[in-house]
């Protein structure tokens, strides 16, 4: 398993310093960059020999994956954004996006899935050509009415039906769902990436001090076999050098690096 964080150049940096395999950008803030802003990105990225491989913030607010889909709107933005991506190295793309995916009160949720289904199809014939795969991303019901649980996500996934389309699971949004530790085994073939911090309210990232708590979820992945990417995402506490020196403590601990 390859192990990294979510965040800038600059953390990227220390975190490759710290024996991080990669670091995990977020796209909607490097989409709207000028040619110029990327550029000069790009050149940085090179030059202090950062590994990016994966990308989250896939999509804006203003960019619709439920109601309101533009879907011209959202192709051109999907070009630009997973160009970038595949520019930077990255080969996938988390869809969380909890704004852009938000349903009204009420509102019919097989209506909603199709919607979602149909923007996933968008994105997923310009990510594919990029070679980049997307990551469907349940987020808890504090950051989204929609598609909060593994079980939702899969559902989705199976009606876009694209090998390049899989799902995410955030131990975080797990743990605040009261997800059953089982879906991550039951559900094992559509993971394709994952997310750490720790499941209680304060999201920080965790330490060897939170190894039982963490410890189901690395022995569940174990056992689907799974080999691909985990990034850090959640507060950095007390500060950001420490708290990663802390969880690669943790997951030498586990037996990961």
């Amino acid at each position: 398993m390859k192990i990294g964080i979510c965040g800038d150049l600059a953390r990227g940096q220390n975190a490759i310093a710290a024996g991080y395999d990669y670091a995990e950008f977020n796209l909607s803030k490097i989409a709207r960059m000028t040619e110029d802003e990327f550029r000069a990105l790009a050149r940085e990225r090179e030059r202090l020999g950062i590994p990016v491989e994966s990308f989250n913030g896939c999509c804006p607010s203003d960019i619709r994956l439920t109601v309101g889909i533009d879907e011209q709107q959202l192709a051109a933005y999907a070009e630009v954004a997973f160009s970038r991506a595949a520019a930077l190295g990255g080969a996938l793309v988390v869809v969380g996006s909890g704004r852009s995916r938000d349903i009204p009160e009420g509102y019919d949720i097989s209506v909603a899935v199709d919607e979602f289904s149909r923007a996933l199809t968008v994105m997923d014939k310009i990510a594919g050509g990029y070679g980049i795969r997307l990551a469907i991303e349940p987020l808890c019901l504090k950051d989204t009415n929609f598609v909060n649980t593994l079980t939702q996500a899969v559902e989705v996934c199976d009606k876009v039906a694209s090998d390049n389309v899989g799902c995410l699971v955030d131990w975080f949004h797990f743990g605040q769902n009261g997800e059953p530790i089982s879906d991550v085994i039951k559900y094992g073939r559509y993971i394709v990436h994952t997310h750490l911090a720790r499941s209680s309210d304060d999201r920080r990232i965790p330490t060897v001090e939170d190894m039982d708590q963490v410890r189901p979820f690395f022995d569940a992945l174990r056992a689907i076999g799974y080999e691909g990417r985990m990034s850090l995402e959640g507060k950095y506490h007390p500060d950001f050098d420490g708290s990663i020196a802390a969880a690669m403590q943790l997951f030498r601990g586990l037996g990961v690096k």
